[in-house]
């Protein structure tokens, strides 16, 4: 019936009004540096990783360090005393790269003394590789 309604010049009845904008559209005004980390083991070396070499006390150290970067944001990293230096896939950090997605810049926390946690971000998520008892040297 519609159909033939239409071939005899039916036309349905549009409302006057617009639907306002502020309706049709959702803000977009969100800061994204504003997001806390999120913490991933996806890409975590078990060849590479010393953890269960570290003593007591250097695990509290650690697991410290990831509580602060879970509440951290990603403008304000570094402040929160998480070191952020890249490593280069030469040396002894080849063997960090192995597995990793082409293109993402690894980077070092040290943290009690001469340990280091290697990582990487991508987005909003923080991406654990391994850690080490010792600073690695690059060739």
């Amino acid at each position: 019936m519609a159909k033939r309604d239409r071939l005899n010049g039916y036309k349905p009845s549009i409302p006057k009004t617009k639907i306002p904008f502020e309706v049709t559209n959702i803000p977009n005004n969100r800061d994204f540096e504003d997001d806390p980390y999120y913490i991933s083991f996806e890409y975590y070396n078990n060849k590479e990783c010393e953890v269960e070499e570290l003593p007591k006390k250097s695990v509290s150290c650690i697991l410290n360090d990831l509580k602060i970067i879970c509440k951290s944001k990603e403008k304000n990293l570094r402040h929160s005393g998480i070191g952020c230096d890249s490593v280069y896939d030469s040396g002894e950090y080849s063997g960090i790269f192995k597995g990793l997605p082409d293109g993402v810049e690894v980077k070092e926390h040290k943290f009690h003394g001469t340990r280091r946690l290697y990582y990487f971000l991508l987005r909003h998520v923080f991406y654990v590789i391994c850690t080490s008892n010792k600073h690695k040297e690059s060739k």
